[in-house]
């Protein structure tokens, strides 16, 4: 059975680090999420801002283990497993990121990526030597 006590005692305790769910549950009410974006995007973004302050917080809910070996109890808040959210990503993000540095070259290289407009990739396409040369 789920303790609320004991999730907001462990909630209490987390309270002095910062955080970004921290950062979007005070502040996060002031902005429109959805400006600008096309409807179903504004949704997605709407959703994932109000699930990370949630995060492991007991507003999702939680479980209780108990130790087959000494009978002590572990709060166990449940996450949002949403894969924008920085508490429950970190872990798939460090295990990348270290896929990544394995694969890189032994030696210093830039990797630079240039956006152009679209109106460009007719003109780019025809004269590619010319503007971007060997690459």
């Amino acid at each position: 059975m789920f303790d609320r006590k004991a999730a907001n005692r462990q909630r209490e305790t987390a309270a002095q680090r910062l955080s970004i769910a921290k950062v979007i549950a005070e502040y996060g009410g002031d902005v429109d999420y959805r400006d600008g974006l096309p409807m179903r995007a504004g949704d997605r973004t709407a959703k994932v801002m109000s699930l990370i302050p949630k995060c492991r917080t007991g507003a999702l809910g939680g479980c209780t283990w108990q130790c087959r070996d000494c009978d002590s109890n572990q709060l166990v808040l449940k996450s949002c497993g949403d894969r924008h959210c920085p508490t429950c990503s970190a872990t798939s993000r460090y295990r990348w990121h270290e896929q990544l540095l394995s694969w890189a070259i032994g030696c210093d290289y830039l990797h630079q990526v240039v956006t152009v407009p679209h109106e460009l990739n007719d003109l780019i396409a025809a004269n590619h030597k010319r503007l971007i040369g060997d690459v």
